[in-house]
C-alpha cells in the first residue's frame, strides 16, 4: 500500500491483511522500537488482517515508517508502510536585514523546511526595542521578503518571521542581532535633532513630580530611544488627561494575581472573569499570545479562558488576560512555575480481554497500567462496584492489576469494568465476560429388530451427550448381538437435540426392513451421512478489540474500529445512549461500514452532544456479545 496521509489530530487505522498456516505472530514497530498497545496505540490482531490504530489522533513526531511483521515456523514476511502527518510548518530560516535607513529597513527570509504537509499562506513580521520584552506584530506577508517602515532613529530593534498554514502557524524565526537605525542629520525632527550645548537649558519644575501620579496616568510599553538627557519611552494614557477644573471620576486599573504550580505535559485551561471587555488579549512574559490549536481562546459570559493543550517550561512565567473596558484596562494575571516532580497521567499497556468459560471454571481478568503517582484502581460489573467476597478477589503486582473469579456461575457474566485514576487524569477499559451452562442428558439406548427368517438384533447406545451453548457433540456405537466382530462407530459434531430425534426414527424405520446383513448396515450409514450434512454447526460472536475511551476535538472525524468473529457472520448494531444509529440519523453525519470481521463507526464533523457512551452488539443463533466505550469531546 502506498503512505497515509493524515492531519495531526485525526484518528488513523493502518490496516494490513495476512494469511498463514498455522497462525503466523504479528509484530508492530517504528524504527527500532517495538510497538504494543498502550495509551497512543491500539494493536488489533485477528484471523485474517492486523491493524494499527492512532485512538488519540496522530501528532507531528507519528509520522515516519512503520514495520508489521508475520512469522510461524515456515517463514516470515514484513511489509513497510509511511505514515504522513500533516501539521503547521517550521520556523521561517536566514533572516537577514539590509537596506537599513533612519526609519526603515528590508527583511529577507527563506521558506520554512517543510511546510507542515499545507501551503504557507502568509508571514507574520514582529519586532522588539533591545531595551523592551514584548514583540509587537508589524505587518502580514505572503512573500519572504517585507520593507519594515515607521522606525525611530538611532535605536535598537530585533525581528522575528512567524509562518501560517490552514493548521496554524509555527514557532518563531530565530530573531535576527540587534540591527541600530541611522540618524538623518538632514531632517531634524523633536526626538532626534541634534543639541546645541552652548545653548541655555531652562529647567521648569514638572506637573507631576510624583512617580505615583506618572504610573497612574500612563504605562510604560516600549523604550524608543536614549539621549543626552535620559531615555525616550513610547507611552499608553491609562486614562484621559483633563484639565482641573474639569471634575470627573476616573476609574483605575484593576488587576488580580493568582500564583499556580502546573506539571509538565498537563492540559490547563485559565479563567478570567472581565465583564464586558473587548480586544481581550493573552500575554505571556510580555508576548501577544496567538489564538491556535496550542493556546485555544474562550469565552463563557463575562470569563474569558485561556486553555494550553499541554504545558511545558516555555510556558513559565507571567501569563496575563488584558481587556479593555468603559473603565480602563482590566488585567489578570497568573504566575505560572512548574512542580519538579515528574508525573503523568494513567495510560493503559494491556487491556483486559472478553472472555468465554464453561459453569464452574475460574476467570481471571488482567490489565496493566502505568501512571505517576500510581493510579487508584477499581472494577465495576455492569457498571456496578464489585464486593469483595470468597468468590472474587483483587490482586496487584507493581503495575498488573487482576480481578479473580472462583467456580464461576452463569450469574457472573456480564461486562466488567477496570477504571485507573491519579490526581493527573483517569482511563478505563471495559471486558465481557460469558459463562456457559452445562446441560447433561443420561445415556439412550434404542434397540432394533429386522423381520424375516433371518433373526438379528442391533443394539445402538448413546455412549453420552453432553451439551454446551459453543459446542455439542454425541458418540454412537453400532454393533452386532449375535457374535459379530464388525463394530461401526461414528461422531458427529454440533448436532441438535432435533437431529438426534431424526436419528433415532431412522432406527426405528430401520427396524422393519427386510434387507439383511450388510445391506442394513450401508442404509445406517447413508442415513447418517444425511443428517451430519444437516446437522448444525456455528461459532458465537466474540469482540475481539475495541478501543478504549476515546478523546476528540469538537468539529473532527471520529473513527471507532472493532474487531470481531463469529460463524455465521453476526447481525452487527451499534447504539448511542441506547438510541440505535442508522446511517440517517443526524443528516448523515453517522456512517456505519461493515466487512466479515470489521466494524466501523464513522461520525462527521463531531459535535458537542455527540460524547457519551456507545455500544456495539453482536449477535447469531449461537449467541451474542457487546461492548461499550466512552466518547468525550473537547470543546475548542
Amino acid at each position: 500500500m502506498g503512505a497515509v496521509h493524515a492531519l495531526r489530530g485525526e484518528v488513523v487505522s493502518i490496516k494490513i491483511p495476512f494469511s498463514g498456516k498455522p497462525d503466523p505472530v504479528i509484530t508492530w514497530q517504528k524504527g527500532q522500537d517495538l510497538i504494543d498497545t498502550n495509551g497512543h496505540y491500539q494493536v488489533i490482531v485477528t484471523r485474517s488482517f492486523t491493524s494499527l490504530v492512532f485512538p488519540n489522533g496522530v501528532d507531528r513526531k507519528d509520522a515516519g515508517f512503520y514495520v508489521v511483521c508475520a512469522k510461524n515456523r515456515f517463514g516470515i514476511d514484513q511489509k513497510t508502510v509511511e505514515l504522513d502527518v500533516a501539521d503547521v510548518p517550521d520556523p521561517p530560516r536566514g533572516l537577514k536585514v539590509t537596506d537599513i535607513s533612519r526609519d526603515s529597513l528590508n527583511l529577507t527570509w527563506n521558506a520554512p523546511a517543510t511546510d507542515g504537509g499545507s501551503r504557507v499562506t502568509n508571514y507574520t513580521i514582529e519586532k522588539r526595542a533591545t531595551t523592551a520584552e514584548r514583540w509587537i506584530r508589524v505587518a502580514q506577508a505572503r512573500d519572504t521578503r517585507y520593507t519594515v517602515v515607521n522606525l525611530f532613529g538611532k535605536t535598537s530593534y530585533q525581528f522575528r518571521v512567524i509562518a501560517e498554514n490552514k493548521f496554524g502557524q509555527s514557532q518563531p524565526s530565530e530573531p535576527t542581532e540587534p540591527i541600530i537605525t541611522k540618524e538623518d542629520k538632514t531632517r531634524k525632527l523633536n526626538y532626534d535633532e541634534e543639541v546645541d550645548e552652548t545653548r541655555e537649558v531652562t529647567t521648569v519644575k514638572a506637573s507631576h513630580t510624583s512617580t505615583k501620579e506618572l504610573y497612574d496616568k500612563y504605562m510604560i510599553a516600549e523604550e524608543l530611544g536614549r539621549g543626552q538627557f535620559g531615555i525616550v519611552h513610547q507611552e499608553i494614557i491609562k486614562k484621559s488627561l483633563v484639565s482641573e477644573d474639569v471634575k470627573r471620576s476616573q476609574a483605575e486599573i484593576k488587576v488580580s494575581s493568582t500564583k499556580m504550580t502546573v506539571s509538565e505535559g498537563q492540559k490547563l485551561t485559565l479563567k478570567a472573569n472581565i465583564a464586558g471587555a473587548s480586544e481581550v488579549k493573552w500575554v505571556l512574559n510580555g508576548m501577544e499570545l496567538t489564538n491556535s490549536e496550542e493556546y485555544r481562546y474562550g469565552v463563557s459570559g463575562s470569563d474569558h479562558t485561556l486553555t494550553i493543550k499541554k504545558a511545558s517550561h516555555k510556558d513559565e512565567g507571567i501569563l496575563t488576560c488584558e481587556g479593555r473596558t468603559n473603565q480602563g484596562i482590566i488585567k489578570c494575571q497568573f504566575d505560572l512555575s512548574f512542580s519538579k516532580e515528574h508525573s503523568n497521567e494513567p495510560a493503559f499497556i494491556t487491556q483486559p480481554k472478553s472472555q468465554n468459560v464453561n459453569e464452574g471454571q475460574d476467570v481471571l481478568l488482567t490489565c496493566e497500567v502505568s501512571g505517576d503517582p500510581a493510579p487508584e484502581i477499581e472494577w465495576f460489573k455492569d457498571n456496578q462496584p464489585i464486593a469483595i467476597s470468597s468468590h472474587i478477589r483483587v490482586n496487584r503486582s507493581k503495575n498488573i492489576y487482576s480481578l479473580e473469579i472462583r467456580n464461576a456461575s452463569v450469574t457472573d457474566s456480564g461486562k466488567y469494568t477496570v477504571k485507573a485514576k491519579n490526581y493527573y487524569g483517569q482511563c478505563s477499559a471495559t471486558a465481557s465476560l460469558s459463562v456457559l451452562p452445562l446441560i447433561e442428558e443420561p445415556p439412550k439406548e434404542v434397540v432394533l429388530r429386522t423381520s424375516g427368517d433371518a433373526s438379528m438384533q442391533e443394539s445402538f447406545s448413546s455412549q453420552a451427550l453432553h451439551m454446551s451453548a459453543s459446542k455439542q457433540e454425541a458418540s454412537f456405537s453400532s454393533f452386532s448381538s449375535s457374535g459379530s466382530s464388525s463394530m461401526t462407530e461414528m461422531k458427529f459434531a454440533s448436532m441438535s437435540a432435533k437431529s438426534m430425534s431424526s436419528m433415532k426414527e431412522s432406527f426405528v424405520e430401520m427396524s422393519s426392513s427386510s434387507i439383511m446383513g450388510k445391506s442394513s448396515l450401508t442404509q445406517l450409514e447413508n442415513s447418517t451421512s444425511k443428517m451430519l450434512k444437516s446437522g448444525l454447526r456455528g461459532v458465537p460472536p466474540k469482540i475481539e478489540a475495541l478501543p478504549a475511551d476515546i478523546s476528540i476535538d469538537e468539529g473532527k472525524v471520529l473513527t471507532v474500529s472493532c474487531a470481531f468473529s463469529g460463524e455465521p457472520a453476526p447481525e452487527v448494531t451499534w447504539y448511542c445512549k441506547g438510541r440505535k444509529i442508522s446511517s440517517q440519523d443526524e443528516q448523515g453525519r453517522f456512517h456505519v461500514e461493515t466487512s466479515e470481521d470489521l466494524t466501523t463507526l464513522i461520525i462527521m464533523d463531531v459535535q458537542k452532544n455527540d460524547g457519551g457512551l456507545y455500544t456495539l452488539n453482536l449477535g447469531n443463533e449461537f449467541g451474542s456479545d457487546s461492548a461499550t466505550v466512552n466518547i468525550n469531546i473537547r470543546s475548542i
